[in-house]
């Protein structure tokens, strides 16, 4: 459970748990690989901390649905299953949006 040698000192590594890392990503890795690591994380954090937000404000407040496709199904996913088989191209929009922030996100 100890850090690695680069690890070791990192601004929040001694808070909560200090020294944890269980599965010893941080032993014999390069400076590089771990500044990306702690992007990741970061990254990461922000997407679900961004999840968890909208799944608070769906439940009181939705935008106006002109076409109706959100208004006709009670989940989330029921909507993105309809837009799939009715729009192929905007859930292939969707995919390519997101492999665009990814690249783009990288160093």
């Amino acid at each position: 459970m100890k850090l690695g040698t680069n690890a070791q000192g990192l601004i929040g590594s001694d808070l909560e748990w200090p020294e944890f890392d269980p599965l010893g990503f941080t032993n014999n890795i390069s400076d590089e690989t771990l500044e990306w690591y702690r992007a990741a994380e970061l990254k990461h954090g922000r997407v679900c901390m961004l999840a968890a937000l909208g799944q608070l404000v769906q439940s009181f407040w939705h935008l106006p649905d002109p076409s109706g496709v959100f208004d006709s199904t009670d989940s989330s996913f029921g909507a993105f299953n309809k837009v799939v088989s009715e729009r192929p191209w905007a859930a292939i929009q969707i995919l390519l949006a997101i492999f665009a922030v990814e690249v783009l996100g990288a160093k």
